[in-house]
């Protein structure tokens, strides 16, 4: 049975770009023997490794400097495991941390405003989602959300709006559901 190494690229990539693999490879002579099966071990993954589900979509925006997106990213992968462990102060300082350092990610912006919802801070969500807008049109996700906590906070009409850029870049199917039928519920 093959297993499959799901091995998150971003940051491996962000990691060895900020340490100097040279740095990371000098050992004694009495431990290079011992270095030779992990060296081994990062050549398999190298060859085997398939994208983690959390870095589909994740590709360089094309604005900016690639190394400054990688660094930007180790931030936002740390926001995203702060976020999981429940620390939404923390997430919310490493987003704002990799928004300013690499501004062109609209990813960095649509999580740090899904984390203001959580912690219901309504006003800098809703400026987040836009700004996320604003650097990805085409992501639906974003509307989606923007229609949600627009409802959230009694604005139905700018809502209705908003879900129907969501809906014009077609959502999966069952999303494309849930949207029409909030817009029946709630938006009249």
């Amino acid at each position: 049975m093959r297993h499959k190494i799901c091995v998150d690229k971003r940051a491996l990539a962000a990691y060895y770009s900020a340490r100097p693999l040279s740095g990371v490879l000098r050992v004694q002579v009495k431990d290079r023997m011992r270095l030779l099966p992990v060296l081994l071990m990062f050549l398999v993954l190298g060859m085997w490794a398939t994208a983690c589900p959390s870095e589909l979509g994740g590709q360089f925006p094309g604005k900016g400097d690639y190394q400054t997106w990688l660094r930007a990213n180790l931030l936002y992968n740390e926001g995203n495991h702060l976020a999981k462990a429940g620390d939404l102060t923390g997430a919310i300082s490493k987003y704002k941390e990799a928004i300013r350092i690499y501004p062109f990610d609209y990813q960095y912006s649509y999580n740090l405003a899904n984390t203001y919802v959580t912690r219901k801070e309504f006003k800098e969500a809703e400026s987040e989602y836009r700004r996320a807008a604003g650097l990805n049109p085409s992501a639906w996700e974003v509307w989606n959300n923007l229609g949600y906590l627009l409802l959230q906070v009694g604005r139905a009409q700018e809502a209705k709006i908003v879900f129907s850029k969501a809906l014009a870049l077609d959502p999966p199917p069952q999303d494309k559901k849930d949207i029409l039928m909030i817009l029946s519920e709630r938006t009249k």
